[in-house]
C-alpha cells in the first residue's frame, strides 16, 4: 500500500510506501525539506497536517509546543501516511534556506579512481545528516589541521553518505593525508554548506550539464537530483574525462543512459578543447528548444567555453557556472 503526499505551499507531490517515513520518501524524490536527526529528537522535519491521517512509526523525544499541538504538527521522520495527505512545510529553494552546519564525519573509504582522481566517501553520524543543495560545497578539516573546500559529488537525497572527488596527486597534502590515513577510519570536521551554484531550474525545462575535469563533482550531484525530481523533459550531460572510460563515474553515467529515456551522456577525452566541446553540443542540439546550462570546471576553460557557445548560437535559457580547479 502506498499513499500520495502533497506539500503546501509548493504543490509538490510524492508517493510514500507502506511503513516508510514521510521524510525519507520526500528526500528520495529530490525534495529538499527540513530534517536533521531522522530519529524524532530534533524537530527539524516538523510539518503541519492539513488533511489526512498518519500512523506513528517510532517514539519521539521532541516535545511540541501547545501551539504546535493545536495546529496539528507532526514529525515527518516518525510518521507514515495512513491515507493520502496534505502537509504544510517549507522547502529549501536557495542557499539562505539551508542552515550552517558543523558535523564530525567518518572516512568510510578512499579509492584511487581510474581518471586521475580520488574518491573520498564520508559518513555522518546517524543523528546528523547534512542538508545541502545539489552543487554546493563544504570545507573538510583533518585532526592535523589540513583542510580543503570541496564540492559535494553526491545527491542531497542522502545527507549521511557523502562523496567527494580529489586530485590524486602527491603534491596535494589533503588528498595524501586522506588516502594514507583511510585505514584508521579517521574523523574529518565538515563545515557548510556554501556556494550559490545549485540546481534551481523550473519544472519542465530541458537541462544541459557540462563538466570539465573535477567540475564533474557538483555536476554529478545536480544530475542526480534532477533525475530524482523527474521533472525535466530531457537531461544532457557532457564531460571531459581521463582514463580508459571504465572508471566509476563513466560506469554510473552509462548505466543512467541505458536505463533512462530522458538522460543522455556524452564523454569526451580529457584534453578536449572547450571550442570542440561547444561544437559538439551545437551539432547534437541543433534546432532544440532553449535549455538551462550548468557548467563547471577551471576558470579559464569556462570563459573560453562560454565564448564559443555564444558564437555558435547554442540555444540556452539561464546559464549557471562554478569554478572547480
Amino acid at each position: 500500500m502506498s499513499y500520495n503526499v502533497r506539500l503546501m505551499p509548493s504543490g509538490h507531490s510524492f508517493t510514500v510506501e507502506a511503513n516508510e517515513p514521510i521524510i525519507e520518501a520526500a528526500l528520495r524524490e529530490g525534495l529538499n525539506l527540513g530534517h536533521g536527526c531522522a530519529s524524532g529528537n530534533c524537530g527539524g522535519c516538523k510539518a503541519r497536517l492539513i488533511s489526512g491521517e498518519v500512523r506513528r512509526l517510532r517514539n519521539q523525544d521532541f516535545v511540541f509546543s501547545e501551539t504546535d499541538k493545536r495546529e496539528g504538527c507532526i514529525l515527518m521522520c516518525s510518521n507514515t501516511p495512513a491515507s493520502n495527505l496534505v502537509l504544510e512545510t517549507q522547502e529549501a529553494v536557495s542557499a539562505t534556506d539551508i542552515p550552517y552546519q558543523e558535523i564530525r564525519c567518518t572516512v568510510r573509504r578512499v579509492e584511487h579512481g581510474s581518471e586521475g582522481k580520488m574518491l573520498l566517501h564520508l559518513k555522518t553520524p546517524r543523528t546528523q545528516a547534512l542538508r545541502f543543495l545539489a552543487g554546493q560545497r563544504v570545507s573538510l578539516t583533518s585532526r592535523d589541521g589540513l583542510s580543503a573546500v570541496l564540492p559535494i559529488a553526491s545527491c542531497p537525497c542522502d545527507g549521511r553518505n557523502l562523496l567527494f572527488l580529489l586530485h590524486d596527486r602527491p603534491s596535494d597534502p589533503f588528498s595524501r593525508h586522506a588516502f594514507e590515513q583511510a585505514a584508521a577510519s579517521q574523523a574529518l570536521v565538515l563545515k557548510g554548506p556554501q556556494g550559490g551554484f545549485f540546481l534551481s531550474s523550473e519544472p519542465d525545462v530541458p537541462l544541459l550539464f557540462v563538466a570539465f575535469g573535477l567540475g564533474v563533482a557538483p555536476i554529478k550531484s545536480m544530475v542526480e537530483q534532477a533525475l530524482a525530481l523527474d521533472s525535466a523533459p530531457s537531461i544532457e550531460l557532457y564531460r571531459t574525462r581521463g582514463g580508459d572510460g571504465r572508471g566509476y563515474l563513466d560506469r554510473l553515467f552509462r548505466s543512467w543512459k541505458d536505463a533512462l529515456e530522458n538522460f543522455n551522456y556524452r564523454p569526451l577525452a580529457e584534453q578536449t578543447p572547450s571550442a570542440t566541446m561547444a561544437q559538439q553540443i551545437a551539432a547534437d542540439l541543433s534546432g532544440t528548444a532553449p535549455r538551462d546550462l550548468y557548467v563547471s570546471g577551471p576558470a579559464a576553460i569556462l570563459e573560453e567555453f562560454r565564448e564559443h557557445a555564444q558564437s555558435l548560437g547554442i540555444a540556452l535559457g539561464q546559464t549557471h557556472s562554478d569554478v572547480v580547479e
